[in-house]
């Protein structure tokens, strides 16, 4: 067993933190930058199951192609009858509900939401994750969100520490980040949050919705994220995500990945 703690600074809303420290013996900013690209880099199967309680459960597939290329479909589940499932394909990103295609950004993946970079390129687009994305192709609300993502706020103190532990027979990495979170974090989360979901939540605290402690299970042997929770400053459970029955390298069909045929595909 070995803990250490850490120095570094964590990007508001980020799965993998951008991190800095002066300890580089495979610590914690090794480790998560091992898993971040063994999690986009790795083709498998697995049942992701999301929220506090869990219930919320997704089939899950990833291909990475010979050309590098890598393809999703999400099957999201309840309790076993599938309501809606998201492709990602070389056409881009969609979300299929029935016989309906519905045509998305591809920037928050309901997926891992591994960190994800943006880039302001002049007045009317941004790089989103290596790609452009335009004002035209998001709207304006989604186009103001991105603004605010560019800009990044960061929490001035944070802190880190790694222990080794066994996650369902797994050795396993559980590292902790805990953040100072500031009047600018918060501002900056109630700005980026869609209007719809704003009017749900007039009465909302948003102080108590921003993460001050992140905690992820990350295998030893493969890197690979098994677990991630978030907590706010009073340790209230604000999301989990979990994998289980993780199968790598599966045979996977081109077929999961391809769209079924609808009476159009509409956009955002």
């Amino acid at each position: 067993m070995f803990k250490r703690k850490l120095l570094l600074t964590s990007l508001l809303g980020s799965s993998i933190a951008m991190l800095s420290f002066a300890d580089s013996a495979l610590g914690v900013e090794e480790i998560l930058t091992k898993a971040n690209a063994a999690n986009a880099e790795s083709s498998y199967k697995a049942m992701i199951s999301i929220g506090a309680n869990q219930d919320d459960k997704t089939v899950f597939y990833q291909k990475v192609n010979q050309d590098g290329t890598v393809w999703t479909r999400s099957e999201k589940l309840k309790p076993s009858k599938v309501l809606v499932i998201f492709i990602k394909n070389d056409a881009g990103y969609f979300e299929i509900i029935g016989n309906t295609v519905i045509k998305r950004m591809d920037m928050d993946l309901p997926v891992k939401g591994t960190s994800i970079k943006v880039i302001k390129k002049g007045d009317n687009a941004f790089v989103v994750g290596g790609k452009e994305v335009t004002r035209e192709m998001v709207g304006e609300e989604n186009f103001a969100r991105l603004e605010l993502m560019s800009k990044g706020v960061k929490s001035p103190h944070c802190n880190a520490e790694c222990t080794e532990i066994d996650y369902n027979g797994i050795p396993c990495y559980l590292i902790k980040v805990k953040s100072e979170v500031t009047a600018e974090m918060i501002t900056q989360y109630k700005n980026e949050m869609p209007a719809e979901e704003k009017k749900l939540l007039k009465n909302v605290d948003y102080a108590q919705q921003v993460p001050a402690l992140t905690e992820y299970v990350i295998g030893r042997k493969n890197f690979f994220i098994y677990s991630s929770r978030k907590f706010n400053n009073v340790g209230r459970l604000l999301l989990r995500i979990s994998y289980s029955d993780v199968i790598f390298n599966p045979p996977l069909s081109d077929s999961l990945f391809v769209l079924p045929k609808s009476t159009g595909i509409k956009g955002l």
